[in-house]
């Protein structure tokens, strides 16, 4: 029995007695249950903080790895612009992939191939980038295709690089209405822009032309090689009096129109070509195989090319029909998850951020000692690294050798391990010597000369 007397009253002077009886047994049994009942807590609570310790090295080791993936990719970005630029990129690009599905590496490597070809400053890269990654998110263009793409079509058709994303709506448009894709298009338009920019036409005219030229070629490899050819014939000088002549024009009178608008003069050339006739069989006469076929080709769809050249334009100014695509493809399930990954990788990078300088700086100290080692390993023969590692080896082996109920460990591993211990020590005492550490060489320089000196006077006696 147990006996507790305890105050009863607030100035003590009445008490209160508690009597617990409880027979041997049933009292053992009870105090045994509450100690395996705060066993099993400790148990539980080491497990659950052992558990938790490993997942903060897990988030540890996943934050520095995607902060140093991420460092790697802006390397590529500094190295075509400059450090400010990167740095400035690298906060943009981190906010780019919260809204935009695609990798914080890839919307990198977007800016890189940006300063690559000629864009600079920290905000045409930028535009630029999101533009491309829009593109490659709304059609089926992949980054890097978009990327080139865009980047040259800019220079190409002198399209400000503030507008690129402009280009991209009246591309993407066009696709969406014609018997064609935003690939060809721009396949098309890749082909033949230099010699239509030159001729005079305008980016949207361009895009018009190879969208409608498209859906009655072969390829897009034809239709732009086509159009640049009939583009480089109506600029020949030699062609310019025969093709005037065949529309019932002076040489003057043509040169004026294609100056000041060069795509009527091409339309009023395909609607000739259609008609038939006088005038078309001049056309055909002036004109090669290859420019013949560009002809015939927007003759055939007139129509097409007409509607082509208006919804290009439109869309151009409008600049909204590449957003339109590019939101009904992020609200996706699957755009919406490599949204969510591409937050929680920008929580982990913050995160590494914070611990590769570290790493860096410890990384940069070790290596004088790894480079000590390998020099004192080389001297021995390898034998110590080659300790070091049997001595890894066995001790990783312990558990498994000794299930099988083998206990050739217990003997060999306390021999190894004294090996390898002294192999360290040899390290480290070469070490010691070659450095002077605490002027141990010196010491012991000046205490073997003395000994000598000592021998020395020793034989003369």
């Amino acid at each position: 029995s147990l006996l507790s007397i305890m105050p009863f009253t607030s100035s003590g002077s009445q008490e209160l007695a508690v009597e617990i009886t409880a027979d041997d047994q049933g009292a053992s049994e009870a105090f045994d249950g509450v100690a395996d009942s705060a066993s099993g807590v400790k148990t539980a609570v080491l497990g659950a903080s052992a558990a938790l310790a490993g997942a903060g090295v897990a988030a540890l080791a996943k934050a520095t790895q995607a902060a140093a993936s991420f460092e790697q990719a802006m390397v590529e970005v500094e190295k075509v612009t400059n450090p400010e630029t990167a740095e400035q990129m690298s906060k943009s690009i981190r906010e780019m992939a919260s809204t935009i599905p695609m990798a914080q590496e890839k919307l990198a490597g977007l800016a890189a191939d940006a300063g690559r070809f000629g864009i600079e400053g920290p905000k045409n890269i930028e535009a630029f980038t999101e533009s491309v990654a829009k593109m490659a998110t709304a059609t089926e263009l992949n980054a890097q295709e978009a990327g080139e793409s865009l980047a040259k079509l800019s220079e190409l058709t002198n399209t400000p690089i503030s507008e690129v994303e402009n280009l991209g709506s009246a591309i993407n448009s066009l696709s969406n209405n014609f018997a064609t894709s935003s690939q060809e298009i721009v396949d098309g338009m890749l082909r033949s822009s230099a010699a239509l920019s030159q001729l005079g036409l305008e980016q949207t005219e361009i895009a018009g032309v190879s969208a409608a030229l498209n859906e009655v070629s072969e390829s897009s490899e034809r239709a732009g090689t086509r159009m640049r050819r009939l583009a480089q014939e109506m600029m020949d000088p030699k062609k310019s009096k025969q093709l005037a002549s065949a529309l019932g024009m002076t040489t003057e009178e043509f040169a004026t129109m294609r100056k000041e608008s060069p795509e009527k003069l091409m339309l009023s050339m395909a609607d000739a070509m259609k008609q038939g006739g006088t005038e078309a069989d001049a056309l055909r006469n002036a004109l090669t195989t290859t420019s013949r076929q560009a002809l015939s080709g927007l003759a055939s769809n007139l129509k097409g090319t007409r509607a082509a050249l208006k919804l290009s334009n439109k869309s151009y100014k409008e600049a909204s029909s590449l957003q339109k695509e590019f939101n009904a493809q992020t609200d996706t399930f699957r755009s919406q998850l490599k949204l969510v990954k591409n937050q929680l990788k920008n929580v982990a990078i913050t995160m590494g951020n914070q611990i590769l300088p570290v790493l860096t700086k410890g990384l940069k100290k070790l290596r004088p000692l790894i480079k000590g080692f390998a020099r004192f390993n080389k001297r021995l023969n390898g034998m110590p690294a080659l300790i070091t590692a049997i001595t890894a080896t066995i001790t990783g082996l312990t558990g498994v050798v000794y299930a099988l109920g083998i206990s050739i460990t217990t003997t060999l591993l306390p021999a190894i391990a004294i090996v390898g211990s002294l192999a360290a020590a040899g390290y480290a005492l070469y070490k010691a010597w070659s450095t002077n550490f605490a002027g141990i060489r010196t010491v012991l320089t000046n205490t073997i000369g003395v000994i000598k000196q000592t021998l020395q006077s020793n034989r003369a006696e």
